[in-house]
């Protein structure tokens, strides 16, 4: 498993925050892959949630990236 430096989606976002449609999709888009992916190699997570959605920042980029 890879080191997440940058905490849960939560920790990033809050527990009350004004997330816009487009930065929505961007998650959906990448945690419906990761599952996507999950399912196909016969796995499941039963507990998918902000808290559970890790993200690291890339060294030079202050922009996460999910995983």
């Amino acid at each position: 498993m890879e080191l997440m430096m940058g905490g849960s989606l939560t920790d990033i976002l809050g527990r009350s925050v004004d997330f816009k449609e487009a930065h929505i999709a961007y998650v959906c888009k990448f945690v419906l892959g990761a599952l996507a992916y999950m399912h196909r190699n016969y796995r499941m997570h039963r507990d998918i949630k902000s808290d559970n959605v890790l993200v690291r920042r890339a060294a030079p980029s202050p922009d996460p990236h999910i995983r």
